[in-house]
């Protein structure tokens, strides 16, 4: 009684709302069956727990209520309730488990003291292997576990990082536990282990991208970074390796490392890491597309954190003649690609654009695509801007694109989006050509009609959205003028 008045009025305090229910499936089921409520009559507690776990008689229901009711005030609260199920864990087997250690159990010596303990197993110290087994009086929710050494002293202890079941297992197989109540022979408790006796988790692709992000992994150890996660500490629900726990146990083993909030219990996890080869999403394809033609196209690849991340918004001073055509002699190295994905997206830039002092225009060729530049383009403009960037802007000017570094210093409203028209069936023939390093064929008559009209419909679209006119036409190009997978590239690399 005084340990539940402690649990729920820490410093004389009624805390009861917060308290927390160690086990995740009992709190969501004592959420849902009592809601706002810490204390339940046990009539009302009997039948609501009937109808999740079975009770055959009354005779196991009134030994249920004595394991359970710890006050004897036939109420149950949400203290007594947190304690019973860490005893009896897991949830699913919560009374199957109970009826096995408790009601069938010989070793099991229900609320005796660590002195009575010592007592009973005097008369049994001619007998190693000897034990007996109780809640533990100073550590509610844990078991003690006393025994007769060969040597014939009597010890006792609690089962750390494991289930009571799993202990006594273990100590039978070494020669410890191996005569429950000075007699008899060890029940079989191998049923009751099985695969709910391991908590089970699946890295998702969410935490496989983020923790890539921070150039680890989800399921490696944050203490060491030398151990696999094991343990799952209890309610706060924190993850580390064993070793990391037992040498924290040592310095200060009540609360958690990360939280500092109470170690009310632990559980032995096991991590299945996230495949990416698996099962490739859509957003991984494109992303090894655009690392294949990054090259031809003017996408660089930047490096953050030792991680690497396409990016499709490149300045003009990192384009020259040798990066825009293909065996140019400039080749470029790129490091693995990262699943690296933006946490939200920067805000849309104003439509019209600060305008840089008026630079001589440089038109391209009839099928020109607005996009990118050609190595003659590039030639003039490098001798022009003497190292440094300037804004490009896609322009409409007396029916082909121009492509112009900055603004006009007479030019007070944005350029006019280009017209928007419906696909036709030669949309296609319009699509840049990557063969050739993306860049113009003049003498096509097909290609060049559609060159005022290239995207037009799409990149207006998605312009319209917020994204820049260069980042819009190289998404466009990417995946041949599909809008829907082009958004989705913008929306995924932040190219606003």
């Amino acid at each position: 009684m005084l340990s539940e008045l402690k649990a729920l009025f820490p410093s004389g305090v009624y805390c009861g709302e917060t308290f927390r229910i160690t086990k995740a499936d009992a709190s969501d089921w004592w959420k849902k069956t009592f809601p706002g409520r810490q204390i339940a009559p046990w009539r009302d507690f009997q039948t609501s727990i009937t109808e999740v776990h079975k009770i055959s008689t009354q005779m196991e229901s009134m030994a249920l209520k004595t394991t359970i009711d710890l006050t004897c005030n036939d109420y149950i609260s949400c203290f007594e309730f947190d304690v019973f199920t860490r005893l009896f864990q897991p949830w699913c087997n919560l009374l199957v488990n109970w009826s096995a250690l408790s009601v069938a159990h010989p070793g099991y010596a229900a609320f005796l003291t660590y002195d009575e303990v010592k007592a009973k197993l005097t008369q049994y110290i001619d007998i190693p292997g000897s034990y007996v087994f109780r809640l533990s009086c100073t550590k509610l929710g844990q078991w003690a576990i006393g025994y007769v050494t060969h040597d014939k002293q009597i010890l006792q202890t609690i089962p750390q990082n494991k289930s009571l079941a799993q202990a006594l297992l273990d100590g039978q197989r070494e020669g410890f536990y191996l005569f429950p109540n000075g007699g008899g022979e060890n029940p079989d408790l191998t049923l009751l282990l099985g695969e709910t006796s391991e908590g089970l988790i699946q890295v998702t692709e969410e935490q496989y991208e983020l923790y890539c992000e921070m150039n680890t992994t989800f399921e490696l150890c944050k203490i060491c970074a030398a151990n696999n996660k094991d343990i799952r500490l209890e309610p706060c629900g924190h993850l580390l390796c064993s070793p990391c726990l037992n040498s924290w146990s040592e310095v200060d083993g009540g609360s958690c490392p990360f939280c500092r909030t109470e170690i009310k219990g632990t559980e032995v996890v096991k991590i299945y890491p996230f495949d990416p080869a698996a099962d490739p999403k859509p957003l991984e394809e494109a992303k090894r597309h655009i690392g294949s033609i990054s090259a031809a196209s003017g996408i660089t690849v930047a490096d953050a954190d030792g991680i690497g991340v396409y990016n499709l918004e490149a300045s003009s001073s990192e384009h020259s003649s040798s990066e825009s055509i293909p065996g140019g002699g400039n080749h470029h190295n790129f490091p693995k690609e990262s699943p690296r994905i933006p946490r939200s997206a920067p805000p849309i830039p104003p439509r019209s654009p600060i305008c840089s002092p008026k630079l001589p225009r440089h038109s391209l060729s009839a099928a020109g695509s607005p996009a990118l530049l050609n190595s003659d383009h590039h030639s003039s403009h490098s001798n022009n801007h003497n190292g440094h960037n300037h804004l490009m802007s896609v322009r409409q000017h007396g029916g082909p694109h121009l492509l112009t570094p900055g603004c006009d210093q007479s030019d007070d409203i944005p350029p006019p989006l280009p017209t928007s028209r419906h696909k036709s069936s030669d949309s296609k023939a319009s699509t840049l050509d990557r063969n050739h390093g993306f860049s113009a064929h003049a003498g096509h008559s097909s290609r060049q009609n559609a060159g005022d009209s290239h995207f037009s419909h799409e990149m207006e679209v998605l312009v319209k959205e917020g994204h820049s006119y260069e980042s819009v036409t190289k998404a466009l190009a990417i995946v041949d003028n599909d809008i829907d997978k082009a958004r989705q590239i913008l929306q995924q690399f932040s190219l606003r």
